[in-house]
């Protein structure tokens, strides 16, 4: 239910004039909360490794732990109803909590681009950890001091119909988030629609090149000119070429592509959202799946501004965009072994008679 451009209400309990029963909200909001912590243990099941090398991965953390605090303080709600109001306590825990995370977007954003455009690696040395941790409880209890001086956790009674009535209270909504989606979703509408004619051939050529950082080394092969690895589906032998006979993508364009197979669903997601005029609080916008999003755009971001600088081989912290992979495509060059990384799959052979 909408109240302001940046409100909206949750209604914590409800009855009708006529029954004598009163419906209670609270097994809802806890069953939606802890459906969000589901969702922050299956992200970070797919990105292990960049929770903890970067500031951004930091603040998901972080996000992760309040998340399941909330779900604990639902939980002693109704666990204690007999003892405490449950919409009171609901409320209070609702109000504060849209605050703070309608809050967090702007500096989580800001000191996530700053750190990316302070090194000279994408990957932050593993000395800052105990700095980003410094500065994640810095926002947080900012963003919790203002909750607790400006938020109005007032419970209050309206009338729906003429005979339902319900207690509410008043939630922020994050527009942060919905509009850095929209505006990537957009960017990525309009970049890719110039290109539109090569999008399958791109995408198909990324994605045998990332096939073949997939194979073992045992089943590469060298022979008279060039290196190859054996399709065994296929049951022939096949050589890996970087496709130089057709245009490559530029390397800006390359990572727009990336980054739309990967998010495009995400963002379309919240484009739906918006166009139906669904109202969220910022406590459920505000999640893992975003912060994880966030993330691969500035690492992006960072490695094609310095791209020339990086290379190939640098670590990204970024488990979830297969960005090297899409790096070599638009510069014409085949895909490297993990195992060698500083050399390039496809060389000279020597001659037979050496």
């Amino acid at each position: 239910m909408h109240v302001a451009n940046s409100c909206m209400m949750a209604v914590a309990q409800e009855w009708e004039d006529a029954q004598e029963c009163t419906q209670d909200h609270t097994l809802q909001y806890f069953s939606l909360m802890l459906a969000k912590v589901a969702l922050n243990c299956f992200m970070m099941s797919f990105t292990p490794r960049s929770l903890y090398r970067s500031f951004m991965g930091i603040c998901t953390l972080s996000l992760c732990v309040t998340d399941f605090l909330l779900v604990c303080g639902i939980g002693a709600c109704m666990l204690l109803a007999r003892h405490i109001s449950p919409p009171v306590s609901l409320c209070f825990l609702l109000t504060h909590a849209s605050v703070v995370y309608s809050l967090l977007p702007v500096p989580f954003l800001m000191l996530g681009v700053l750190d990316y455009s302070t090194h000279s690696h994408v990957k932050s040395p593993p000395s800052k950890r105990v700095f980003y941790v410094a500065e994640v409880i810095l926002v947080w209890g900012v963003a919790g001091v203002y909750s607790c001086l400006f938020t109005n956790t007032s419970v209050l009674k309206i009338v729906f119909n003429i005979n339902t009535k319900a207690l509410v209270c008043i939630v922020e909504v994050s527009h942060v988030v919905t509009c850095s989606c929209l505006i990537a979703f957009s960017a990525i509408c309009f970049l890719l629609t110039i290109y539109y004619k090569d999008i399958v051939r791109w995408t198909r050529q990324a994605n045998r090149l990332s096939s073949a950082r997939e194979i073992p080394q045992a089943e590469l092969h060298s022979d008279l000119s060039l290196s190859y690895f054996k399709l065994q589906e296929q049951g022939r032998e096949q050589p890996i070429t970087d496709g130089s006979s057709s245009p490559k993508p530029p390397l800006f364009i390359a990572f727009t592509l990336c980054f739309a197979l990967h998010w495009g669903p995400y963002l379309l997601m919240i484009m739906v959202t918006e166009i139906l005029d669904m109202a969220i609080p910022a406590y459920t916008t505000v999640n893992s799946l975003w912060m994880v999003c966030a993330n691969s755009f500035m690492v992006g971001m960072m490695f094609w501004l310095k791209s020339d600088k990086l290379g190939p081989g640098a670590e990204l912290a970024d488990d979830i965009c297969d960005w090297k992979t899409y790096w070599y495509m638009s510069k014409g060059i085949v895909d490297k072994l993990p195992q060698e990384l500083e050399e390039p799959i496809m060389k000279p052979a020597p001659p037979f008679w050496v």
